[in-house]
């Protein structure tokens, strides 16, 4: 889960729902997990130019899907 340790090296996922995956990244055992930035567009992408991109950090439970003895 968002701002836990990490418990074991690996590639961890962020799963929406069954068998549909959010996002992968691999992870280091004691690393903090992080939320998870969902980007939201303007419609006009000139306001993103000017403004930058509007994101929203939202916090979501990490599921190990790999491990590993050592993640690079």
């Amino acid at each position: 889960k968002t701002g836990l340790r990490c418990p074991e090296s690996g590639q961890w996922c962020i799963r929406i729902e069954e068998g549909l995956v959010l996002h992968k990244r691999r992870f280091r055992k004691g690393d903090v997990l992080p939320t998870y930035r969902r980007y939201q567009p303007r419609w006009l992408s000139l306001l993103d130019d000017i403004f930058g991109m509007r994101h929203q950090d939202i916090e979501v439970v990490w599921e190990l899907v790999r491990h590993a003895d050592h993640v690079s």
